[in-house]
């Protein structure tokens, strides 16, 4: 069975996991796929393109940007700083990663990190993009598009890119290997998570 997992309590964190059912009857987890979960609405015309997240930005009317991220609800002015990086974000034509490597790979193995600047925005200008946050800036990877963004000061930016070194010295694992998710029971309900290396333990 395919199911849809949100690892984390924000937005860009769903991901679908190819599950199996034991012998004992409880499920484990064998690959994880690029995809997520879209509601069923009865509205088309009043759904916006993409889910708000929990920091919004309109203009006449019409949502053109968004932002999820654990730190920004730390506090309303964190939430702020968020906002204004959203509306100043810089696009770069150039990008942190190589030909060769896959940006979903590296949304893969954050996921599994689950570090707490860890951000996701989507704007109509640039569709989705995942990376580092703070109070002091924000530097995004764009998922469909090449480039990257940044908006505040360099921490941010050194941030991202420490987690792409980091990525590669572990032999940049991602959807086709290295990430492995694991089925737990937590109360009446299953969660899953993510594990590097091939652990499932």
């Amino acid at each position: 069975m395919v199911v849809s997992a949100k690892l984390l309590p924000m937005e860009g964190s769903t991901l679908m996991v190819v599950a199996h059912k034991g012998t004992d009857g409880r499920p484990f987890g064998e690959s994880v796929l690029s995809g997520s979960f879209t509601p069923m609405v009865s509205n088309v015309a009043a759904t916006p393109a993409y889910p708000p997240g929990d920091v919004t930005i309109y203009q006449g009317g019409r949502l053109i940007a968004s932002g999820s991220a654990r730190w920004s609800r730390q506090s309303t002015a964190l939430a702020g700083r968020l906002g204004e990086f959203l509306e100043r974000i810089e696009v770069q034509e150039d990008s942190p990663l190589s030909a060769d490597e896959v940006v979903g790979d590296l949304r893969a193995f954050l996921l599994a990190l689950q570090p707490t600047p860890l951000t996701h925005i989507t704007s109509w200008q640039t569709g989705p993009g995942l990376g580092y946050g703070g109070a002091g800036g924000l530097a995004v990877i764009w998922m469909f598009r090449p480039g990257w963004g940044r908006g505040g000061d360099t921490r941010a930016a050194a941030g991202l890119q420490a987690w792409i070194d980091a990525w590669r010295a572990q032999g940049r694992p991602g959807l086709d290997g290295g990430i492995w998710p694991v089925i737990e029971k937590d109360g009446d309900a299953w969660s899953v998570a993510l594990r590097l290396s091939g652990n499932r333990a």
